[in-house]
């Protein structure tokens, strides 16, 4: 059986300390939800400088409206 965890209400600015911990105690997959790119951009630098070995990936907002015709950038995609 996976064992699953939530983490909330951390302290603004401690999240990536709070992620890396978990990592390390339990060496499981995570998965952090941001708010915006900004911070996106922010707990991942201070994440590739906790864990320096570990794959980080960030997947990107699609800024889409469902059933939009336009599709987002290739970058994005």
């Amino acid at each position: 059986m996976s064992r699953k965890t939530n983490l909330s209400s951390v302290i603004k600015g401690a999240e990536p300390f709070e992620i890396a911990q978990e990592f390390i105690n339990f060496d499981k997959s995570i998965m952090y939800i941001a708010r915006d790119e900004r911070e996106v951009y922010n707990v991942y630098s201070k994440l590739k400088w906790f864990l320096p070995k570990s794959d980080i990936l960030i997947y990107r907002s699609w800024n889409q409206i469902p059933y939009d015709n336009v599709s987002p950038s290739k970058k994005i995609q």
